[in-house]
């Protein structure tokens, strides 16, 4: 059988220092790492690009830094084979991590030592940070500390320190299936168009009831409707989230959470990886679940709110 094998190259960067312009850091980071891919092309290969965002950075800086990152590749008119680049922007405590991984020949790893991020700019209100991803279909994340609940359409679980439990759901079925979780101490309930389950999550244990109930949004007691994936008590325009009292985010785009102020007018937006599934109330801000319909992927975010920055 023939041995198939790829390399995956990870380049990290981080940002430059916050002496620099905000401008001049994204441009002089692109053409960083630009030089540092283009030392693993040979000169019969050009790159073609996969990006994910999952950091704070805006969308409209992320999609800015891909571009001349691909600008500042040196250009062969006659390189005839495609390498894949997996190109992602995400973040840890010490900064900004830009993060190229080159798909060609065996395994390798590269790496650069992180360095202190620059302040963003003044305009961001909104950011995200990636709290799970997964295959199994992805109703609702709840968060707390080291804890995990995830809820899917089939079953409740749990990860804590690494280790994953879960236990089965038996509800009925609906062709667009919601949830919700609603958490208080160690008192769990998962909402569902056509049921309602309480119990506990240390133990993880529920009991589930053929009928759906209340909960609050906003402050107003809505429920799923039985059978669709709609909810009652409030007009569809109705479904978003309130923060820094008068604010609001809504995913009026498929892959995009927006933060609008008074009459509506938008003020601040992040970029998903897939469409906006669920849009939830959270502690700092919101959870949102989206689905990515090209990898069949589906992940978690929290997003919060500078209400200071208003």
């Amino acid at each position: 059988m023939p041995r198939f094998t790829f390399m995956r190259i990870v380049l990290v960067l981080v940002w430059l220092a916050a002496t620099l312009a905000y401008a001049d850091a994204l441009e002089d980071a692109a053409q960083e790492l630009a030089a540092q891919i283009a030392g693993h092309l040979g000169a019969q290969e050009r790159a073609q690009f996969i990006t994910h965002n999952i950091s704070s950075l805006p969308a409209v800086d992320a999609s800015r830094a891909r571009r001349m990152i691909e600008a500042a590749l040196p250009k062969h008119p006659r390189a005839k084979s495609v390498v894949e680049i997996t190109l992602t922007f995400s973040e840890n405590a010490a900064g900004y991590l830009w993060v190229a991984e080159i798909h060609k020949g065996e395994v390798e790893m590269v790496a650069v030592r992180p360095k202190r991020a620059p302040s963003l700019p003044d305009r961001q209100l909104l950011t995200k940070r990636l709290l799970w991803q997964q295959s199994e279909p992805l109703l609702d994340v709840w968060q707390q500390d080291d804890t995990i609940l995830l809820l899917s359409p089939t079953n409740l679980a749990i990860m804590e320190a690494g280790q994953r439990s879960e236990i089965a759901i038996e509800v009925p079925r609906v062709r667009d299936p919601r949830g919700h979780i609603d958490v208080e101490g160690n008192r769990v309930t998962a909402y569902f168009p056509d049921a309602t389950c309480s119990g506990t999550f240390k133990p993880l244990q529920l009991v589930c009831e053929n009928k759906p109930s209340d909960f609050s949004l906003n402050g107003t007691k809505v429920h799923f409707t039985p059978g669709r994936n709609t909810l009652d008590g409030i007009r569809p325009s109705d479904e978003n989230v309130s923060v820094c009292s008068g604010l609001s985010l809504t995913a009026l785009k498929e892959n995009k959470v927006e933060l609008l102020g008074k009459n509506r007018a938008h003020l601040d937006e992040v970029d998903l990886a897939g469409t906006v599934t669920a849009l939830w109330p959270a502690n700092d801000g919101a959870r949102v679940v989206v689905h990515n319909l090209n990898t069949e992927q589906y992940a978690a975010y929290a997003l919060s709110v500078d209400c200071s920055s208003r």
